[in-house]
């Protein structure tokens, strides 16, 4: 199965925007992550296995999509297939996001892309995708293959000092005093 590279991402996402037009289904989808980053050239990797779907915008507001709708899971398997890419290569696994709030002011700094009239993609803005990374480089998970990309994305976008400290401010909303500290120290070796 291929990884996804920039110019992959946007084939295959042209490609799921014409099976949708001609299945006449329409899709909106917020990506968030190191997709979001290689697609639009940000960091030094280059490939990604998957897109990360935190939810759809709808009247505004992000919100969830799981589970995914039967036509659009069907149509992205089908793009995977003829694609040769993982069967998730779209995928909604940080859409625990919306349960602890998307940043303040996410929606505003999304990035529009359409895709054959029938797919919009609204890409996180930098500072929202920084605010996340540093919550995945402090709350490493046990089914995530390869930790450490957090923290590489982190230092190739050489966030601020003020965007270090947006995406601390946003954890403090619901992050545990664990959690906090080890965001603390992605923050100091960051610095």
């Amino acid at each position: 199965m291929r990884k996804l590279d920039g110019d992959i991402i946007s084939e295959a996402l042209e490609a799921l925007g014409a099976t949708l037009s001609f299945r006449g289904i329409q899709a909106n989808l917020v990506i968030i992550g190191g997709g979001n980053l290689i697609y639009a050239g940000l960091i030094s990797r280059t490939v990604t296995r998957d897109l990360d779907v935190v939810g759809q915008l709808n009247d505004g507001e992000v919100v969830a999509i799981a589970p995914m709708p039967e036509p659009l899971a069907q149509a992205i398997l089908d793009v995977a297939r003829q694609h040769d890419l993982a069967p998730d290569w779209i995928n909604t696994g940080p859409m625990s996001l919306l349960e602890k709030g998307l940043p303040d002011g996410f929606v505003g700094r999304l990035e529009r892309e359409d895709y054959s009239g029938a797919l919009s993609v609204w890409f996180a803005g930098r500072q929202d995708i920084i605010a996340t990374k540093i919550y995945a480089a402090a709350n490493p998970t046990h089914n995530d293959p390869n930790p450490g990309r957090h923290l590489q994305d982190l230092g190739d976008l050489e966030p601020t000092s003020d965007e270090l400290a947006f995406g601390r401010a946003w954890m403090t909303n619901w992050a545990d005093g664990d959690l906090l500290a080890a965001a603390d120290d992605v923050i100091a070796g960051l610095s």
